[in-house]
């Protein structure tokens, strides 16, 4: 199922762009809540837009170059950045900092499990690019115009991915990866993010409590 917009929201969309725009990346461990706080951030205000990097997750769409990097012996853990097509990751944040749509694969888990194959997502007013990689790349760093590291510890982190989905046989959710690699992944490719990160959020507080502060760092960043 394909999503656009109609031509009211559209004529909206490009009336928000000229008014100005803010775009937030939203950095942290698995099970962080990076996805629970920009929804909440969406429910609080509606003029939120929200970009999942978990959408440009190889594994789900199987392609040839994920076939030819597990032939080669695949990642030693589920949180490396070569499961993930950057290039297009990279290209679309560009497009939304230029206030243009982006059109998605649908392959995080909140997208599939609707039933979507493909997300097109306008930005707004105020923008949140959310996900576990989102400050790796450098060449992004100067569009965001706030940077956020949700902070849990690799205990909680851990708790929280083994209640997630328990009974799930996919290589990523059972016990061995959580308490071992998973911890080694995150080590590796997400808390090196952290320096880059212009604000700590507190992951143990409620995901809405955090949803408001991340709404009031940007209001007061597009009112200059």
């Amino acid at each position: 199922m394909l999503i656009f917009l109609g031509p009211e929201r559209q004529f909206e969309e490009r009336r928000i762009m000229k008014k100005g725009k803010v775009i937030a990346a939203i950095c942290g461990p698995s099970c962080s809540g990076k996805t629970e706080t920009s929804v909440a951030a969406a429910k609080l205000d509606p003029d939120v837009r929200v970009y999942p990097y978990d959408e440009h997750d190889l594994y789900p769409s199987n392609t040839p170059e994920l076939q030819e990097f597990m032939a080669r012996g695949g990642p030693p853990h589920w949180e490396a950045r070569e499961l993930f097509d950057t290039p297009a990751f990279v290209q679309n944040v560009r497009r939304w900092h230029d206030g243009l749509p982006v059109c998605l694969p649908a392959n995080s888990r909140e997208s599939m499990a609707t039933g979507l194959d493909t997300r097109i997502i306008a930005p707004g007013r105020i923008n949140i690019v959310e996900g576990v990689h989102v400050l790796s790349f450098p060449e992004l760093i100067p569009l965001y115009d706030a940077t956020f590291f949700i902070e849990i510890s690799l205990e909680e982190m851990v708790k929280r991915r083994l209640a997630r989905h328990p009974g799930s046989l996919y290589p990523w959710d059972l016990e061995s990866y959580i308490t071992g690699p998973l911890i080694q992944g995150t080590l590796e490719c997400v808390m090196d993010q952290k320096p880059r990160a212009q604000y700590q959020l507190d992951g143990t507080k409620p995901f809405e409590e955090l949803a408001q502060e991340v709404l009031r760092i940007m209001t007061a960043v597009l009112q200059g």
